[in-house]
């Protein structure tokens, strides 16, 4: 199944049994594009954009840390990065096991993994800078059971890295 026109993304390829469905984020008050396989919907691969611009210091925060030479997040840079973390910058609500710069795609992500403490979902998350100003982005994230997360971890890296990125991105 390719999938076309997600966001900043032109196309991206899901195994033939894998479906999808919309979820109503509660706290984001928006619709969360997701993919799951069909025999398991607790696995999902899920995509969705900022429906409001950044501040301007979540935009100055973003472009320094995300185009800097690639490393380690500091705790400080995940701090400041908290408007577009969210709740994966809450230690009360998110483990952190990573986060660091790097590519997806040949696109500069910021990469976030870690263990959800109410749901224990495992997160494998990227955050890109849809047009290279810091006002707008698209969070992509693998999440899934620690078991299950683990089961389709493979599947899972193949879908993330069969992403074609559009060269201009309507935010509108």
């Amino acid at each position: 199944m390719i999938i076309s026109q997600l966001g900043g993304i032109e196309t991206i390829s899901f195994p033939d049994h894998w479906c999808e469905r919309t979820i109503q984020d509660s706290v984001l008050r928006q619709g969360v594009r997701a993919f799951h396989p069909q025999e398991n919907p607790q696995v999902r691969v899920c995509s969705v954009m900022a429906q409001v611009e950044l501040s301007r210091p979540a935009q100055d925060a973003l472009q320094k840390i995300l185009y800097e030479a690639f490393h380690t997040l500091t705790n400080a840079e995940v701090d400041s990065l908290s408007e577009i973390l969210q709740a994966m910058s809450n230690p009360d609500a998110f483990s952190l096991e990573s986060s660091a710069t790097g590519y997806l795609c040949d696109k500069r992500a910021l990469n976030v993994s870690g263990q959800w403490k109410g749901t224990m979902e495992q997160d494998l998350s990227f955050f890109v800078d849809l047009h290279g100003d810091g006002k707008w982005t698209q969070h992509i994230y693998y999440v899934g059971a620690p078991g299950d997360f683990e089961d389709y971890k493979t599947e899972a890296n193949e879908i993330l890295q069969s992403i074609v990125w559009t060269r201009a991105v309507s935010t509108k």
